[in-house]
This record gives C-alpha cells, structure tokens and sequence, in this order.
C-alpha cells in the first residue's frame, strides 16, 4: 500500500456570517520498496461547523508529479473533527485524469490547532 507523507495546513476565517476553511496540503507520496518521492500539492476548500466541532472540505487543483514527466490531477473530500486542540479526520481522492490513469486513495490525517 502506497505511503503518503506531508503538510496539511488550513485557516478557517469568518465570510459572511459563514466559518470557510482554505488552505494547501503538499508532501510525497512513496511505493513500499521504493524509494522514490512523487511530489503532491492541492488546495483544500470547506466549512467548519462550530455547534459540532467539524469540518467538511473539498481537495481541489490536485497533482502528482512522477518523474517530472508524468502529472496526474486528482480531486477528493477531507472531513474532520476538532477534540481539545487537535483536528484528526479522514481524506479519499481519486485522479481527474483519463480512465488509463485511474488511481484512487483513503486516508487518515491530523493537524494541530496553532491560534
């Protein structure tokens, strides 16, 4: 099972009267057995709903670098929820990309509260 290892940032500001989440994720993503990084960056897009302390984002603008020759566009959905000052959740994402470069992922991911 592939491996993926990055940052997850994100702000949630108030816009008209609604708490919005926007932010990037970027890391690496790695096949077991090889050592080889694939670069990854995406924008992240959503909600955070105070009364229930959870978030629901979408992953946007997604791409995987291989090689620097082969770029796959995925999108996703990322949801979570805030316990003491730790958000933790879930990801899924799968390519935009044509059918012969069909690629999907699950994911599990936390980041902590810094303001």
């Amino acid at each position: 099972m592939p491996e993926l290892v990055g940052v997850l940032s994100f702000e949630i500001y108030c816009q008209n009267t609604k708490l919005m989440v926007s932010g990037k994720m970027s890391g690496c993503g790695y096949n077991i057995g090889y050592p080889d990084c694939y670069p990854f960056e995406a924008d992240v897009l959503g909600n955070y709903h105070p009364l229930s302390d959870s978030l629901n984002a979408a992953i946007k603008n997604g791409l995987v670098n291989f090689y620097d020759t082969i770029f796959v566009k995925f999108e996703g959905e990322l949801e979570g929820e805030l316990a003491a000052d730790l958000f933790d959740g879930t990801w899924t994402g799968k390519s935009t990309d044509p059918p012969a470069l069909n690629a999907v992922g699950t994911g599990t991911w936390d980041a902590g509260k810094t303001k």
